[in-house]
């Protein structure tokens, strides 16, 4: 399956069934470029226009946009969970520790890269290989 389908397949609003290391990485990276592309085009149109009039209809619009693809992002973190065995309530212990990272990162910005790289080194753990009651 070519990444644009994985990320198509992994985009629905269903905290049902697992989340494979390979699709939750395609989708969290697919997200991330389309948030930067967003941001380029938004810029660039604005550099050009100098429109800010414009420039805020883009931004909402983006901001829509992403919201959707982040709301779809809590989804796939959970299924994430479940494919390591874990319930989708861990969610919440992501969600807190990303807020304390963010806390810190007006004090100590380390803090808050060091917070997000242990969250993500957890969420890259294996795959359980036996069916869990998640399946």
């Amino acid at each position: 399956m070519s990444y644009i389908d994985t990320y198509k397949s992994e985009f629905r609003f269903s905290a049902q069934g697992r989340t494979t290391r390979r699709d939750f990485w395609i989708y969290t990276i697919g997200t991330w470029l389309i948030t930067l592309a967003v941001s380029l085009v938004a810029g660039l149109i604005y550099g050009a226009t100098g429109s800010e009039t414009l420039f805020m209809g883009l931004i909402i619009i983006g901001c829509i946009g992403l919201f959707v693809l982040n709301i779809a992002y809590i989804f796939v973190t959970i299924r994430r969970l479940h494919d390591m065995g874990y319930s989708g309530w861990w969610y919440l212990a992501v969600l807190g520790a990303l807020l304390v990272a963010s806390f810190f990162d007006k004090v100590a910005p380390l803090i808050s890269l060091i917070v997000l790289v242990i969250i993500y080194v957890c969420l890259s753990k294996g795959s359980d290989v036996v069916p869990n009651r998640y399946d």
